[in-house]
């Protein structure tokens, strides 16, 4: 029922959208089996050489044994690494209807300034997390999910229940996302020519 229902209100998302989105978030294991079709090699023989000298570094055997471990030879892989489609009649499973309802919320959340942000209850002053402002889009998903299961099962909740449940759950965001999120700002920042380049460059430049 829920499940329907939150398909039917994404619907203004492109479906093509939600099946890149199922694609590409895919594990290669996955990939080998419904409702993942080949799809061609897409970027296989780049990913492999990629894996072969993260696993492998430079030795065929060891990256051999990791295969035999998988139950795979090197043409699986090669097939596991490909792109691939998705049947015309998948349906998107629970996660993917959560993500890209965080994904569109997230463009409204763009538009509001940060003391606006900052009101928002599943946030503490007293306790910043890192980048909580990014998770802030999954919390309003959340949020509107129990909201229609609360209103669906006539139940009555506090106010401050609900804030405690929404800052856990942020907790454990921040938790999960910290490592990845702050290695994709150092490569930004290191892309972008850090904060003391600047300083670096006008040093160097002719008065």
């Amino acid at each position: 029922m829920l499940l329907a229902e939150e398909a039917r209100r994404l619907m203004p998302l492109p479906r093509e959208y939600l099946r890149d989105l199922f694609c590409r978030a895919s594990f290669p294991v996955e990939r080998l089996a419904p409702p993942l079709i080949p799809a061609g090699p897409g970027r296989s023989a780049e990913w492999l050489e990629i894996w072969k000298g993260l696993v492998g570094r430079g030795d065929p055997a060891r990256f051999a044994l990791r295969l035999e471990l998988l139950g795979w030879d090197e043409i699986t892989a090669f097939q596991a690494l490909g792109a691939v489609t998705l049947s015309e009649d998948w349906e998107p499973p629970s996660w993917v209807l959560v993500l890209a309802d965080a994904l569109e919320r997230s463009a409204t959340l763009g538009q509001l300034d940060f003391a606006e942000l900052a009101r928002d209850r599943a946030l503490s002053a007293d306790k910043p997390r890192p980048f909580e402002h990014l998770h802030l889009p999954f919390i309003k998903a959340a949020r509107a999910r129990v909201a229609r299961t609360i209103a669906e099962l006539e139940l009555s909740v506090a106010e401050t229940a609900l804030a405690s449940a929404e800052q856990g759950l942020l907790e454990e965001l921040a938790r999960l996302c910290a490592n990845v999120l702050y290695a994709e700002f150092g490569a930004f920042r290191s892309l972008n020519g850090g904060f003391f380049s600047r300083f670096e460059a006008a040093a160097t430049d002719d008065p």
